[in-house]
C-alpha cells in the first residue's frame, strides 16, 4: 500500500494543517474595510443600493409590498384564494338611512331620571350604544352619554349587567 503524507495536500502546510496566507482569498478583519478590488460593488457613498440593483424584500413602499399585490394578509378570492367570487360584482346591502329619534321628537333636553328610555340605548352588558348603530346625531348622543352617566351616578341605572 502506498503511504500517506501530508506533503502530498498543496492546500495545506505541513506543520500546521492549515491553508497557507495569501492575500487573495482572504477576508479582511473585523477593523478593516475591504478595498475596491474584491469585487464588490462600488457604492454611491449614500449607503443606499443603487436603482440597477435592488435589494431582495426592499421595495418603492418602504419595504411593505405594494397594494393590491401579493403581499400576505387575507386572500381576496378567485383564482388562489379560499372562496371563489361572486358572479356580478359584490352584494349590495340596501337600508334606510337612520335618522335621530330625538330630532325627530324635537327634544331640547334628554332627562336623565328617564331611566326607561335610557334602556334603550345601553347593550345587554351595560355599554352605551354607538351613534352608528342607534342614529342619533352627534350632540343628541353627547346629551344622551351624560344623561346616562348621571342616571349611573344616581343609581337609577346599573353600571354593568348582573
Amino acid at each position: 500500500m502506498a503511504e500517506i503524507s501530508n506533503t502530498s495536500n498543496p492546500s495545506t502546510s505541513p506543520s500546521t494543517g492549515q491553508r497557507p496566507s495569501s492575500g487573495a482569498g482572504q477576508r479582511p478583519s473585523s477593523g478593516q474595510r475591504p478595498s475596491s478590488g474584491t469585487g464588490q460593488r462600488p457604492s454611491s457613498g449614500t449607503g443606499r443600493p443603487s436603482s440597477s440593483s435592488p435589494v431582495r424584500g426592499r421595495t418603492s413602499y418602504g419595504g411593505r409590498p405594494k397594494p393590491g399585490g401579493s403581499g400576505g394578509g387575507r386572500p381576496s378570492g378567485g383564482e388562489d384564494g379560499y372562496r371563489p367570487r361572486r358572479p356580478g360584482g359584490p352584494k349590495r346591502r340596501f337600508s334606510r338611512r337612520k335618522v335621530c329619534r330625538f330630532c325627530v321628537g324635537k327634544v331640547k333636553y334628554i332627562d336623565y331620571k328617564n331611566y326607561r328610555m335610557l334602556k334603550d340605548f345601553l347593550t345587554e352588558r351595560g355599554k352605551i350604544m354607538p351613534r352608528r348603530i342607534t342614529g342619533t346625531c352627534a350632540g343628541h348622543q353627547r346629551m344622551l352619554t351624560n344623561a346616562i352617566k348621571r342616571s349611573r351616578n344616581m343609581a337609577l341605572l346599573s353600571f354593568t349587567q348582573r
